[in-house]
């Protein structure tokens, strides 16, 4: 029987390299300061992280130690600026933070 791990708050895991369950296509994965990261693994350019954030899409720099995730002071940080990946999204898939929001005409 395996031991029970004790919950870390904010844990960072090491990424690790694996296939998404719907699209099948590579993804890196790990905890980024206890949340669930889930990334496509080609970077982006720094234009393009502008336009995936206004999207809602997080985006997150990759270091051997674990994702770290960027938010507007981060993206400033040039210590963190590469490699840049964005949250992974399936092939087809509305944003996910916009397809929460109701229809025009208040109906889904």
């Amino acid at each position: 029987m395996r031991p029970i791990r004790a919950h870390v708050h904010l844990e960072t895991t090491a990424p690790t390299v694996t296939l998404c369950a719907r699209c099948r296509r590579t993804v890196i994965v790990g905890l980024a300061e206890g949340i669930p990261a889930r990334v496509d693994p080609t970077p982006i350019a720094p234009a393009a992280e502008a336009a995936l954030a206004a999207a809602g899409r997080q985006t997150y720099t990759l270091r051997r130690t674990g994702l770290i995730q960027r938010d507007a002071s981060r993206r400033a940080d040039r210590s963190l600026a590469s490699p840049v990946l964005a949250q992974h999204q399936c092939p087809g898939q509305p944003n996910q933070q916009l397809s929460l929001l109701s229809a025009p005409g208040g109906t889904r």
